[in-house]
């Protein structure tokens, strides 16, 4: 995140100055260059101290016996006096200090009496604030986003002789603070960030009071400070920000008083933001300060440190590699990216008439500013990560729309129809409706459905239709928007019945009015159930009557707000950043329980056996959580697996936990692994590398490096444990390149094609509307690409592939984790016949091709079963293709661009992806532990578990596991825990002799899912730990998504990928691709009957 300290010069760089200007182009400019919180570069204003002098009365000065205002000397720098020749620079214009003793600066503020707030004080700052927050609005920001800067008590103070106190400054500042407690309250009711500027806890050092002894002056800084926060004491800390500074003058500075000494004074201000000079050439060292001031507790864990990283007084551009090296000291010192905000040292314009640097110098310095902190981003997130992020943030999920109207408002007259109006409610809503989107690529709403009844219809009727037609839509948020009165009524009606309506777990939801208001009376049909939360109309946004808006572009900028409002409010999204953990101080010298890896698995182990009362550390040697989901997800990644069988909730913290989708997305996921690693931070220490694992038979010594003190003799770690856990991913290590073997790349790229790896958003920001794509592999991501690009608008895709991969529906996939189970774990076989029967149909139907393998196996060794709907409905819909090849050339033939496969056909593309899979990343473990065998139980010797994904082969996908790691992963930490808490009693079964081993190298899902099979039937504590799985895991898809309530949800959304994937026309039922698993719930029959 990036912000700047204020006054910002008044010209926008091209000379023009400001005063033909709008009110936000100064918003808009910051805007453009990047900047994350923003202000109005205090244009309105002279400087920070006079505009607010005008509402302070006793403050006004005097006059002499001619009536004309009397001029006193600012105070001097003191090491301006020091450069007699340097100082002759200057000609006293800054009117705030003096810089050049032979022209002073002057000023006629005097405190003449004691200083109180104007009586219209407040309603003037309070209309230049609505002003600001006006602003902020309409360039599509909130109030939070902004600050809004005012003096300190003690700047006040520094700057206007006293006369009236007679040199007693603690009274004079106490009143001073007094006097501004409102000014500082009303800016702060209006939701802005409050910037206190208080250049006088470091400047005030070598001007006013240059002549006190450094005992005297923290006197009087302490009494600045308790006048401040006394007049701050009714402000919410998490809205103040604090800035100290030495001077914005381009002056020697060597008199500055040491940063080391201003932390103490600085620490005690109530703000959750300080801003500091980290810059010039004298202060630039200051981060070091700064990191004693967090080991001596003067920096709060709560608090962020906005280091200046730009010199706001030299004329050279800060490199954005030099932005980027500042920021990444002060994460360090701080301990954490969320602590740390990149600012400039102070403002670039004192006051309107000073001007450090040029607009023109000024704002391409605040480019490099977003840069570096771009680049910081980058190394922080990429540390140790074989592959570039394309983006910190992932891109927000889509939404749903639902528009409600009445085709005639029964007992309303129709309103007298103005040029441009609508003449009824249903002709606004239905070029709402296209205005909303609906399309393929769409950035409003992915679906957009028209919910109408006919004259004489009442909200009743409005809203019970609207819950028939959404009550299984819950594949995103979704958008309630009532056009009239009927259509506003029945929108909150609708609403209140979908949340009563417990048969499916639901995305958020909110309820968009464009009527004047909803009748209550309306209302009073709804059952109990739908009104017994006292907050059922809390989704409730009124935005007005819809007569009011006139004209499409009226209508069009409306639905273009309303969208970008509930995207922002309801879409989900994702921030790397938050993987990035607070880390403990020291790797800790001994610990029951060393886990390797805090991915997935990691953290997983690690919940476990924190639970059962094991001390662990779990090292990593990234600096994020999260494993190969932070490293190569995309924004449009989904679990290959029902939402019930890849499920983190059950090792959350209670409280506050939603429901994710059916096969969640990755934000969500995302989300859940950053709620565990949170709840796991004590134990977490990342950039931390293992080395080597030493040792036998339930004693270790772990070998780590410490990356963040590589310079310290510190920076090795050796660790102690009786146990060690190695979550190091297996099957997915490092991204196979796609590589053309007779090249054209760069003819391919200078004709407009687009390559690219389709993992971790490398092809985020592309539009795929219209585009014919070609994607090379048949795996998981490939699968994913697929359905991006559709669902996007692409125009084809055709897929390449060395052999056909095996694609399965969701409804397969869901039947896998909901059928009954045997006593052996096993599903029926009748119903897996059955099942497996309506698979080949589905194939056939579609016209997709069936793997090789069929029917001796499902799927070809080596290879996953990826799930996907829209594989068979974008090969039934001609969407979609594929042919076995592999890549030969790129380039342009006859003018398009496209790519030669090895059979020499030639492929239209305009986006060609590499999905060609994974090295495998079993050597790491074998270069660690100096082990090359494995135990089926995954036990490498005594204690010591490799609890990582493996091949999956034939026999995966017929166990209770459900070919979901997590659930894989959650059996065998249960194991874990018992294998540690009985290791007598279990040690002969997990790691003895005559346990089955195989090469790590050729570690299979058979293998471990047999040893769970023996290990249940040996033990029955384990026994009962597989059975509470099952049984949870049940009871989450009994009410998260039962079986009839799936095959409701599964149908809607099979019937509507025909519309997305067809541009949003709607497909006839006759000429769909037929739904083949209606039996479904009939197969789900029956109690789990484990024992």
């Amino acid at each position: 995140r990036t912000t700047h300290v204020g006054s910002l010069p008044r010209d926008l760089g091209d000379g023009a100055g400001i005063s033909a200007l709008p009110p936000t182009a100064v918003l808009t400019k910051q805007l453009e260059i990047g900047l994350s919180v923003i202000n109005d570069g205090e244009w309105p204003r002279e400087n920070y101290i006079s505009e607010l002098v005008s509402r302070i009365e006793g403050v006004s000065g005097k006059t002499d016996h001619l009536g004309c205002p009397c001029k006193i000397e600012m105070p001097i720098a003191a090491d301006m006096k020091d450069v007699p020749l340097y100082n002759k620079r200057f000609t006293g214009g800054n009117v705030l200090i003096t810089l050049n003793p032979a022209r002073p600066a002057k000023s006629d503020l005097i405190c003449t009496e004691p200083p109180k707030y104007a009586s219209d004080g407040a309603k003037r700052i309070a209309s230049d604030v609505a002003a600001f927050v006006q602003g902020l609005r309409s360039v599509g920001r909130e109030p939070s986003d902004g600050f809004f800067s005012v003096p300190s008590p003690g700047t006040m103070c520094l700057f206007i002789r006293d006369e009236f106190y007679y040199g007693d400054h603690e009274a004079y500042v106490s009143a001073m603070g007094e006097a501004l407690k409102i000014e500082y309250e009303t800016i702060a009711a209006s939701g802005v960030q409050i910037q206190v500027d208080c250049p006088d806890l470091a400047m005030g050092r070598h001007t006013s009071f240059a002549h006190v002894t450094d005992a005297e002056f923290r006197k009087i800084a302490e009494a600045n400070v308790k006048a401040l926060n006394k007049a701050l004491a009714n402000v919410p800390v998490e809205q103040i920000r604090v800035h100290a500074c030495w001077g914005n003058y381009a002056g020697p500075h060597h008199m500055d008083m040491a940063a080391e000494d201003v932390w103490p004074i600085v620490g005690k201000i109530k703000t959750t933001y300080i801003l500091m000079e980290a810059a010039n050439p004298r202060h630039n060292a200051d981060v070091e300060a700064f990191a004693q001031a967090v080991r001596d507790g003067h920096f709060g864990r709560d608090q962020v440190i906005v280091p200046g990283v730009i010199d706001t007084t030299a004329a050279r551009i800060e490199h954005p590699k030099v932005v980027s090296d500042r920021i990444l000291r002060f994460v360090k010192a701080a301990g954490h990216p969320s602590r740390v905000i990149a600012g400039t040292d102070c403002g670039f314009a004192s006051t309107a008439k000073s001007v450090a640097v040029t607009p023109d110098l000024a704002y391409r310095k605040l480019e490099s500013l977003v840069a570096g902190a771009q680049i910081a981003t980058k190394v922080l997130l990429e540390e140790l990560s074989p592959v570039p992020i394309a983006a910190p943030v992932l891109k927000p999920t889509v939404i749903r729309a639902a528009v409600l109207v009445a085709v005639f408002e029964t007992g309303t007259e129709q309103p007298v129809v103005d040029d441009g109006a609508y003449a009824a409610p249903i002709d606004f809503a239905r070029t709402l409706v296209t205005e909303l989107g609906g399309v393929a690529g769409s950035d409003r709403a992915a679906t957009v459905d028209l919910i109408e009844v006919a004259k004489g219809g009442d909200v009743e009727a409005l809203a019970s239709k609207a819950f028939g037609e959404l009550c299984f839509a819950v594949d995103a948020p979704l958008v309630l928007i009532g056009v009239g009165k009927t259509g506003a009524a029945a929108a909150v009606a609708a609403d209140a019945l979908l949340k009563a309506d417990a048969r499916v777990a639901r995305r958020p939801t909110i309820v968009y009015q464009l009527a004047d208001s909803v009748d209550d009376a309306a209302l009073s049909w709804l059952p109990a159930e739908a009104t017994a939360s006292k907050s059922y109309k809390e989704d409730l946004r009124p935005l007005g009557d819809w007569r009011r808006v006139v004209g499409a572009e009226e209508l069009g900028a409306l639905a273009g707000r309303l969208a970008a409002e509930a995207r922002k409010t309801l879409a989900i999204g994702f921030d790397r950043r938050a993987l990035v953990p607070v880390r403990p101080s020291r790797v800790p010298s001994s610990v029951d329980v060393c886990i390797i890896g805090a991915g997935l698995c990691g953290m997983t182990a690690a919940s476990k056996l924190v639970a059962a009362g094991v001390s662990v550390a779990i090292l990593e040697q990234r600096r994020l959580v999260g494993g190969i989901w932070s490293m190569y997800a995309n924004s449009t990644s989904q679990v290959n697996s029902s939402e019930g069988g890849y499920c983190l909730k059950d090792l959350l913290p209670e409280g506050g936990v939603r429901d994710n989708r059916d096969h969640s997305p990755a934000a969500e996921v995302l989300t859940d692994l950053s709620a565990l690693g949170d709840s796991l931070n004590e134990h977490v220490y990342t950039a931390v590398q293992c080395v080597k694992v030493l040792g036998s038979a339930g004693s270790y010594t772990v070998i780590a490096n410490d990356l963040l003190e590589p310079s310290s003799g510190a920076s090795t770690n050796l660790v102690a444990a009786r146990g060690v856990i190695l979550a190091i991913n297996d099957r997915v290590g490092l991204p196979r390149p796609l590589t053309a073997p007779k090249g054209g790349r760069e003819v391919f790229e200078e004709a407009g094609g687009v390559i690219a790896d389709g993992i971790a958003d490398s092809l985020t920001g592309l539009s795929w509307v219209g585009k014919r794509v070609v994607i090379f592999g048949m795996g998981a991501f490939a699968i994913e690409n697929v359905r991006t690009a559709l669902e996007s608008g692409a125009e084809m895709v055709t897929v390449v592939a060395r052999r056909h991969g095996t694609i399965c529906p969701k409804a397969i996939d869901y039947l896998n984790f909901v059928k009954p189970w045997t006593k052996d774990y096993k599903h029926d076989t009748a119903n897996n016949v059955k099942q497996m029967r309506q698979w080949r149909r589905l194939y056939s139907a579609s016209g997709a091709t069936t793997p090789e393998c069929w029917p001796t196996q499902v799927k070809h060794e080596g290879h996953t079963i990826s799930v996907s709907d829209i594989w068979f409905i974008g090969h039934h819909l001609g969407k979609l293709a594929t042919k076995l090849g592999t890549i030969d050339e790129l380039g342009v033939r006859d003018g398009v661009t496209g790519v030669t496969i090895n059979d020499g056909t030639f492929l239209p593309a305009d986006v060609v992806v590499g999905c060609i899979g994974f090295t495998r990343g079993t050597y790491l473990c074998e270069s660690l532990t100096g082990r090359t065998e494995v135990k089926y139980t995954n036990y490498l010797d005594e204690q010591m578990m490799y609890l990582a994904d493996a091949e999956i082969d034939e026999g995966a996908f017929n166990s209770f596991f459900g070919s979901s790691v997590l659930e894989y992963c959650k059996f065998f930490s249960d194991v874990y825990v018992e294998g540690f808490k009985r290791p007598s009693e279990l040690g002969p079964s997990l790691w003895g002799s005559k346990v089955p081993a195989t090469p790590i190298k050729l570690r299979k899902w058979s293998q471990y899912i047999s040893a769970s099979l023996s290990l249940i039937n040996e033990d029955a504590k384990i026994a009962d730990c597989a059975r509470t799985q099952v049984v949870k895991r049940a009871e989450h898809f009994a009410r998260t998504m039962p079986p009839e309530s799936f095959l409701e949800v599964n149908r809607k959304e099979w019937a509507e990928l025909h519309t997305r994937l067809n541009g949003g026309v709607e497909v006839e039922k006759k000429d769909q691709l037929p739904y083949f698993f209606e039996d479904g719930p009939k197969w789900c029959e029956g109690p789990i009957i484990i024992e």
